[in-house]
């Protein structure tokens, strides 16, 4: 009898047959919702195959290394068929990754997919037991994916191959982990998405009789979203000012959207970490906690009570809730990823809707790959994508012809006229002293600048009374609680002056009397204009928002953004119209040269290859939304980061307590950081998780965060 695990204490065992059927089961199942079942299946039966040879087997009981993995890819890339290479490359990564093809010539040390399977070659088959248990030529699909047009190319295949990847890894460990744990397979947390269909219909009742006219606009943009509830599966826009109710009227198409059409999840995908517990707090006020899981890089899940929390966490690995609230770099990086971390979990996109909540924020630089991915999914992967903003990027060009993206909301112009609550003024070039008297001469304002420095220096130099300041150099608490204080200044209206970065424009419900802000993109600008009379409390002629040019220099994308910015002011009277934002997104999305400005890494290409020849770990390391090296820096500043600093300094590692230190974090440039340590400000260097802890404390403002050196562009908002 061969085994594929035995438990920690050596008294139970798995059969290597057992969990192959087990896993090629569950991977059939998970395979299923895009209609490659048969894919699924044999990539779970053939996997492990290599756990039948004799040092395997020795291996579990504290024999040397052995790797398992290129024998079952090696007899699948023996086949010589298409149809095998794709679920050769998914079993040679199912530890270490999806590979590089590589070449012919790459030898056996190589860590691509030929070099695995050259090394392989060299070596004697000792796993052909599996021959009495599993006929692999039996078990390979017959023919190709029957992928559709338009997408039905080289790449449509390299998708396809890492969706049956992430589908084996997701069955892979969910085996290993109920056999290790003698318990049964891990299950969805929360409920059907039709029942929380139910909650939501309890929860609108509320908005059937408006009691204004803002509220009623407001009524009519959620009812038309639930009204296209029946439209068929593919690409919508909502294009709604901000004000407008996105986030609800979003939320409530995507839910009847997915009971119509029997979807399994809802994934709304934000920009910014800063905003994303808003979100996650209306959803769960709506939904119920325990069907909402929140997936970002400082989340914490609390694992005192495993019944409830726990499940959450381990969710988080592969998205097996009924609506998940990520960010772009969470959602995209996944399904540009290698390792079976970030795919696992890309499987449980298929048969979802998708909300894109400030849809201009992708990345440009990466913004082929994006839709390329979102086109994707709606083809062959049965999603339905909702592309949410205010100003809605000129994507049309980038999506395949007969692809029709449907308005949720038709009448665009009405709306962004009845919105209008501010008038937007460009003032020109000012000097830091002259602003900072307009400022000081009014009492709730909002200032926002580029760079985390400028904000630092204007906030210095206003008046000390009533002045908050707003950027990650605070760690995310810190941001969190100043906003508070914020809110309930203007609600008490107080005097109350705000600088702060980019990181309030989206998604921060807070209205201030008139708003200045540094120039930027014109979508950049208009979403500060959301923080201004936001209620429209006041006319709209007697509510500024303040576009100015200062002297700091800006780089790369928020240069070129500005320079189309004046362009846009010269060309339009009113800079902010419908007119405007898609002349500038036709400027801003405009290749130029020869390298593609909005593939900037040849991901595609990469993923692109002919005969099957892919560089996934290559396409990985290259799409890499945050592309400014960073480190981060924790905050030590009361009793829980205390705790959470000293089980750091006890060498204690876990995914959870990495987690844990999220939420008290400031994420720093490296040189800033490496002056920092060189200053001695810093202790607890590690080098696997970026991490230290600030030991000077003096070196960490109340009012402005951590104090470092500046460096590079200084865009970080």
């Amino acid at each position: 009898m061969k085994y594929a695990h035995l438990s920690e204490d050596k008294q139970r065992s798995q059969t290597v047959m057992a969990h192959l059927s087990n896993t090629a089961t569950l991977a059939a199942d998970f395979a299923a919702q895009f209609n490659a079942d048969e894919y699924g299946y044999a990539a779970g039966l053939i996997h492990d195959i290599g756990k039948y040879a004799d040092r395997f087997q020795k291996r579990l009981n504290g024999g040397g290394a052995y790797e398992h993995s290129s024998a079952g890819a090696f007899e699948l890339y023996k086949q010589n068929k298409n149809a095998a290479i794709i679920l050769a490359y998914c079993i040679a990564g199912h530890h270490t990754g999806l590979p590089d093809c590589g070449g012919n010539q790459d030898i056996s040390g190589e860590a691509t997919f030929m070099g695995k399977i050259n090394r392989r070659r060299q070596q004697a088959c000792d796993y052909g037991e599996y021959k009495n248990d599993i006929d692999i030529d039996k078990n390979i699909p017959q023919k190709l994916p029957d992928l559709k047009a338009p997408c039905r190319d080289s790449f449509a295949l390299s998708f396809f191959t890492r969706m049956i990847y992430s589908s084996l890894v997701d069955a892979d460990f969910l085996d290993t982990e109920a056999f290790m744990n003698d318990a049964d397979i891990r299950h969805s947390t929360g409920g059907p998405v039709d029942k929380l269909s139910d909650k939501l219909d309890t929860y609108l009742r509320k908005f059937e009789n408006p009691s204004n006219e803002i509220n009623r606009v407001r009524n009519d943009i959620l009812n038309s979203c639930i009204s296209r509830a029946n439209d068929e599966i593919g690409m919508f826009r909502l294009t709604v000012p901000t004000g407008g109710g996105k986030t609800l009227s979003s939320a409530a198409f995507a839910m009847r959207h997915a009971v119509v059409h029997g979807m399994r999840r809802i994934i709304y995908v934000i920009p910014y970490i800063s905003i994303i517990r808003q979100t996650v707090d209306v959803f769960s006020h709506v939904f119920g906690t325990e069907n909402v899981l929140a997936h970002y890089s400082t989340v914490e899940y609390n694992d005192d009570s495993l019944e409830t929390m726990d499940s959450k966490r381990l969710a988080a690995e592969n998205w097996d809730a009924p609506i998940v609230v990520t960010t772009n770099v969470q959602f995209f990086e996944s399904l540009y990823g290698s390792k079976s971390s970030k795919c696992r979990r890309i499987h449980n996109i298929a048969n979802s809707v998708i909300i894109l909540d400030e849809a201009q924020m992708l990345p440009r630089a990466f913004l082929k790959p994006c839709i390329r991915a979102l086109t994707e999914l709606c083809v062959n992967y049965r999603c339905s994508t909702v592309l949410c903003t205010a100003t809605q990027p000129a994507l049309d060009g980038f999506i395949p012809n007969d692809i029709r993206i449907r308005e949720l909301y038709s009448d665009t112009q009405f709306l962004f006229d009845f919105f209008k609550r501010v008038t937007y003024r460009n003032i020109g070039k000012q000097s830091d002293e002259t602003i900072l008297s307009m400022l000081s001469q009014s009492e709730q304002v909002l200032c926002i600048v580029n760079s985390r420095a400028g904000a630092k220096k204007y906030f210095g130099e206003l008046p000390s009374e009533d002045r908050y300041h707003l950027s990650t150099y605070m760690y995310p608490k810190h941001i969190a609680s100043t906003l508070q204080t914020i809110k309930e200044q203007l609600k008490q209206n107080q005097t109350c002056r705000v600088i702060s970065t980019s990181l309030i424009e989206a998604g921060v419900d807070i209205s201030f009397k008139q708003v200045y802000r540094e120039i930027a993109g014109v979508d950049s600008i208009i979403q500060a204009g959301g923080r201004c009379n936001r209620e429209k409390q006041n006319d709209a002629s007697e509510s500024f928002v303040n576009v100015f040019e200062s002297d700091r220099k800006l780089y790369g994308i928020l240069s070129s953004a500005m320079l189309f910015t004046k362009r846009i002011i010269e060309k339009y009277g009113d800079f902010t119209s419908p007119e405007a934002i898609k002349y500038y997104f036709d400027l801003l999305y405009k290749s130029v040269g020869e390298k593609d400005e909005l593939d900037a890494n040849d991901i595609i290409k990469m993923l692109s290859g002919k005969n099957l020849a892919y560089d996934f770990r290559s396409a990985d390391q290259a799409f890499n939304i945050i592309d400014s090296p960073t480190k981060q820096v924790f905050i030590p500043v009361d009793e829980e980061s205390g705790a959470i600093a000293a089980r750091l300094r006890a060498g204690e590692r876990s995914r959870q307590l990495m987690q844990k230190t999220g939420g008290y974090s400031v994420s720093l440039y490296e040189n800033q950081f490496d002056n920092l340590k060189s200053a001695g400000a810093l202790e607890y260097w590690d080098y696997d998780k970026n991490l230290a802890i600030l030991r000077d404390m003096s070196m960490y403002s109340e009012e402005t965060g951590i104090d470092v050196p500046e460096h590079g562009t200084g865009i970080f908002a």
